[in-house]
């Protein structure tokens, strides 16, 4: 017993050494690990018991419960439904009311909604909008966008309002300009796959989507390839990185060469 007393402390030492960066990784990925609990276990296993889609059971607990014509019943029931019954990646308290200040400071004439997935996030910026506001959603999946749509025109919103886009990302940005008549963006929420931010954004400025002024709010941009995004776009002084919040970074495109600036705002 004795003899193996070195190699049992030696390996003791290890673990205990290796608690620290375990919880740091656990930290650093929580997000992921209660997306995979509920995507991969909880999830599937309600998708076979009631024979719909966790997507499908929102919007018919919405459509049932929530008081239409009024978009902040639709939003808190969106809420309710997660607190209560299934998680969905939809926004916090906190960033909502982030998502907000930030509508309400640019006031935005025309809105790009990339990844709006149940149409929570869409719903929450169309009641900010000034008259004439236009919101463009883009969202690959069609259940999701038949979803989505119906969510916004519960909400009490015209199709005047708010165009609902079921393409791929790319489609869309190339047809924004020669199909959709838009010139530029005021806002551009990125909600999409994070992976996808720097490209997504690279291409809508070739397209010339985004003028100086541009504010661009990333969401899940503590993840891995948002990081590189972020990390690319502080590189370029054509943007400004701006207030982050839980999750949330505001980027604004300047257009003039200014340097980039990272600041963190209230809260």
């Amino acid at each position: 017993l004795l003899s193996h007393c070195p190699a049992v402390m030696w390996v003791s030492t290890i673990a205990v050494s290796l608690l620290p960066l375990c919880a740091a990784l656990l930290l650093w990925y929580r997000d992921a690990l209660v997306r995979f609990y509920w995507d991969a276990i909880l999830g599937k296993v309600r998708n076979y018991l009631t024979g719909r889609s966790r997507e499908e059971r929102l919007h018919k607990y919405v459509l049932i419960n929530s008081r239409h014509g009024q978009p902040d019943s639709v939003l808190q029931t969106f809420e309710h439904w997660v607190a209560e019954w299934e998680f969905l990646h939809i926004f916090t308290e906190k960033k909502g009311q982030f998502l907000d200040s930030v509508v309400q400071r640019v006031c935005p004439s025309t809105v790009l909604d990339l990844g709006t997935y149940c149409g929570y996030s869409a719903i929450r910026i169309l009641r900010l909008l000034p008259p004439g506001g236009r919101l463009y959603s883009v969202i690959p999946d069609p259940s999701l966008a038949g979803i989505a749509e119906e969510m916004i025109l519960v909400a009490g919103f015209q199709p005047a309002q708010f165009q609902v886009i079921t393409s791929s990302f790319d489609e869309a940005i190339t047809r924004f300009k020669s199909y959709y008549k838009v010139k530029t963006f005021d806002f551009i929420l990125m909600d999409q796959s994070e992976g996808r931010y720097l490209q997504d954004l690279q291409a809508l400025k070739k397209a010339g989507l985004i003028a100086p002024g541009t504010v661009i709010l990333a969401n899940h941009s503590s993840g891995l390839a948002a990081r590189e995004f972020l990390c690319e776009v502080r590189q370029d002084l054509q943007y400004q990185v701006r207030y982050k919040s839980d999750g949330l970074q505001e980027i604004e495109y300047l257009g003039n060469g200014i340097r980039v600036v990272s600041r963190r705002g209230p809260g």
